[in-house]
């Protein structure tokens, strides 16, 4: 539409000039109509758009200047059109002016049902004020663009992209580059990671040295930062390279590598030291082990085991040296270290060499001391310690001290064990962390715990708490025995008639021998030997009414559509009855299936509700409302003004919702009633009436009542009588046009006798063509300059005068 002309009509440019042309009226725009052929734009007389479709509101426009108008039109209909021309109409019903695109461009837009037409135009004026001519209260906003439809995106800010949670705004190649990793490489600031369940034929993550060439890597390196100087920039530590080794299958390796301790800031694998590789065949080389191609683990250097270190499979000998008449390694089922050589000996060194323990061919152990007194089986050169037990001398009367003073501590041994002191004033201690925690006295009395607190009267005493994983006996032999816990001032007590608990100051409860029952203050306690409860495990029967007293209640678990919490006595299965869904919410559950739920603000049933009211059982209706849900007729849509007595919901925007149905039971539906939303959010609802087995019978729309057929019902809304001519007649007061599509535009006049004679319009070039009654012949036709022929004689002055078919004319 570049550069072509909006031309005014007559009526539009004298609705702006103001009386006495003293300047320009203002107006409004408050409709554009939309054409769907091509018409001439210069005619100035038009008063309506030539081919006009429809007319629409859903526009924007403004004064962009003071002799421009910027116009945005949008319609999102399901109509589908071609659009070749506009028209701009003012508040007063006047054609402001119209627009008409030339042939040979082909239609300005055309739309699909599906599509949304959007369009925006300057219209330039350069003998009127365009300042005068301003927009009506017809507005929109350039609707958002989704998946389903083009429309206008916000570009996404850096945060928006970063979160990662917009679906709305639109991603920049700025934004998207500084957040997203490039196929070709990235430098990531965050940690990666690739979760995914890894199978055979794939993996989380791949390394991959590029094809085209032989000996490629595919290669890991790790960066670390320094820990005690100022350079803090990231540096080359190590990395992890895979490959062939000049090989084929078979040649497989996998590579450690770490720098050598030199500089390496140009990260260059040559400043790197290779310090483990692992080879096809499950082979170890540490260091710069060379391969000798059958060794698991190979190493180039010395190695250090601090773990247990296994030579071959049972009866193998392991040599720890070369020279072995001096020292070997053997595992035959049991471990042997030492020397084959008949005068060899076995010595244990550490601390830079020195013999700390050493075993010679007699047998003799020296330990701490390479001086051998030619006797003793073990000998220690200082002080020794045993943390196990520690047996001396052979079996019998031997006596072993433990301290040099045989006055205060010994151990002896002579079958039994003993373990005291021989002075008369003595005791005997047990201490652990350098605190005595056991003491036996002379008197006999033992101190366990805190040994320093001797109540001097009582033989046991223990300070804490006590375990017997045995039996205890209290003074079996005596009248009664006594227990005392805690300070309450009494005890648990036993004696040949009771046990129990007595206080004298808080009363007493026991168990009669006697009586086989337990009495508390000495009277008996029910149970179901002398008394029929209620079992709170089993439940039971009562065979008198219930009453609770007031504000007292009933409370019942939770339960569940197939265990009621209540339930009847006679309902087969105890699935029927009441039970509690959540928090003022309770369900009624018939044969394990809710059916019905009570809330705090809605009652739901899941099975069809049916009334069996007759006009005496039901005097006021099957389903009364008899709350005051009267209000304005203009809020019946308002959630928060008004509310319905019958309300169905209707989720689905392209199904239609039933809301009554006649049914004559066991035999047939004849009517229903239902809704339809149009499709979507924004098509026209309608209500729809299905009749006798016909569906659709009557539609009910926003603006129109339709039939099955496709046939209008016709009112005041679509049909004026003042503007339509009756059949049995009238004045017309504007031009008639008979038109047939692909045919002639045609009148059939009657006779009195039932033949009709037709006139109707020429195939081309205009004028108009008589044809007789039996629409096979045209007796006479007139073309579009007035020229007329007839097939049979014209006659003039009642038949007195006439021409002749054969050119003839006669006089009267």
């Amino acid at each position: 539409m570049a550069g072509a002309l909006f031309h005014i009509t007559d009526a539009g440019r004298a609705a702006l000039v103001a009386t006495g042309n003293t300047g320009t009226n203002a107006h409004k725009i408050v409709e554009i109509g939309l054409s769907t052929g091509l018409f001439d734009a210069t005619d100035r007389t038009l008063k309506k758009l030539p081919n006009e479709l429809k007319r629409i509101t859903t526009f924007a426009g403004d004064n962009v200047a003071p002799d421009t108008i910027h116009v945005t039109l949008r319609d999102d209909t399901a109509d589908q059109y071609k659009l070749f021309g506009l028209g701009l109409y003012l508040e007063n019903g006047v054609l402001f002016g119209v627009y008409c695109q030339n042939a040979a461009d082909g239609p300005i837009m055309e739309k699909s049902p599906a599509a949304l037409l959007l369009l925006s135009a300057d219209a330039q004026f350069t003998t009127i004020d365009a300042a005068q001519l301003v927009f009506g209260d017809a507005s929109f906003t350039n609707p958002p663009a989704t998946t389903e439809r083009q429309g206008v995106v916000e570009l996404a800010t850096q945060a928006e992209v970063n979160a990662g949670t917009d679906d709305v705004r639109a991603v920049t190649p700025k934004t998207a580059a500084t957040r997203y990793a490039a196929l070709t490489g990235a430098a990531f600031s965050g940690p990666v990671s690739a979760a995914a369940a890894a199978g055979d034929t794939d993996a989380q993550l791949y390394a991959k040295g590029a094809s085209g060439a032989g000996g490629r890597e595919g290669k890991l390196r790790f960066y670390g930062t320094f820990g005690n100087n100022d350079d803090t920039n990231t540096r080359l530590a190590a990395s992890i390279s895979a490959g062939f080794n000049g090989g084929n299958w078979g040649t497989e390796y996998l590579d450690f590598c770490l720098n050598y301790g030199a500089a390496n800031d140009a990260e260059r694998d040559a400043l790197q030291a290779r310090v483990l590789r692992l080879v096809a065949g499950g082979r170890a080389l540490f260091n710069t082990a060379v391969d000798d191609g059958t060794s698991i683990a190979q190493f180039g250097g010395n190695v250090s085991t601090r773990g247990v270190h296994r030579f071959g499979y049972g009866a193998t000998v392991g040599w720890a040296s070369a020279d072995a008449s001096v020292a070997y390694f053997r595992s035959n089922g049991n471990v042997s270290v030492g020397s084959e050589a008949a005068a060899g000996f076995l010595d244990l060194v550490a601390g830079g060499g020195a013999t700390r323990v050493r075993i010679l061919p007699s047998g003799r152990v020296l330990v701490g001391t390479s001086t051998d007194d030619g006797t003793s089986v073990a000998q220690f050169a200082g002080n020794t310690r045993t943390y196990g037990t520690h047996s001396a001398g052979a079996a019998g009367a031997v006596t072993a001290w433990i301290a040099a003073d045989a006055g205060y501590g010994y151990f002896h041994t002579a079958g039994n064990a003993s373990v005291g002191t021989e002075a008369a004033y003595g005791f005997t201690e047990l201490l652990a962390g350098n605190k005595s925690f056991l003491k036996v006295l002379p008197s006999g009395r033992v101190l366990i715990g805190d040994t320093a607190n001797d109540d001097g009267t009582n033989r046991v005493q223990v300070d804490g708490p006590a375990r017997i994983n045995g039996n205890m006996y209290v003074n079996t032999r005596g009248s009664e025995g006594q227990v005392w816990l805690g300070p309450n001032e009494g005890y648990f007590f036993a004696n040949s008639k009771q046990a129990g608990y007595y206080s004298p100051k808080y009363g007493q409860y026991q168990y009669d021998f006697a009586l086989k029952n337990l009495t508390v203050q000495n009277n008996e306690v029910w149970h179901a030997g002398n008394l029929n409860p209620l079992d709170l495990a089993r439940g039971g029967t009562i065979f008198g009414d219930v009453t609770f007293a007031t504000g007292r209640r009933l409370l019942l678990d939770e339960g569940t559509a197939a265990n009621p919490s209540l339930s009847f006595v006679n309902d087969g299965a105890p699935d029927t009855g009441f039970f509690h869904v959540a928090d003022g919410v309770f369900a009624i559950a018939n044969n394990a299936s809710e059916t019905m739920r009570f809330g705090t603000d809605v009652v739901s049933t899941q099975r069809t509700m049916q009334s069996n009211v007759t006009p005496r059982t039901g005097v006021n209706g099957v389903f009364r409302s008899s709350g005051d849900i009267g209000g304005s007729f203009v809020d019946w849509n308002q959630l928060s003004s008004r509310i319905a007595a019958l309300q169905i919901d209707a989720p689905t925007a392209a199904a239609g919702y039933m809301g009554i149905r006649w049914t004559r039971w066991g035999g047939r539906h004849f009517a229903a009633i239902e809704g339809f939303e149009g499709g979507s959010a924004t098509t026209e609802p309608s209500i729809v009436f299905h009749l006798d087995g016909r569906n659709n019978a009557w539609s009910f729309g926003r603006n129109e009542i339709a039939r099955s057929d496709g046939q209008r019902v016709w009112g005041g809304w679509n049909f004026d009588p003042n503007t339509k001519l009756n059949v049995s007649g009238g004045p017309m007061t504007g031009r008639l046009t008979m038109t047939q599509p692909g045919a002639y535009g045609e009148i059939g006049l009657k006779s009195t006798d039932g033949t009709a004679m037709f006139i109707r319009g020429r195939a081309s070039g205009g004028g108009m063509e008589w044809v007789n009654s039996a629409y096979n012949a045209i007796p006479a036709s007139m073309d579009d300059g007035g020229n007329m022929t007839f097939a049979g004689i014209v006659r003039v002055a009642n038949g007195g005068a006439w021409v002749a078919t054969d050119g003839n004319v006669y006089g009267a």
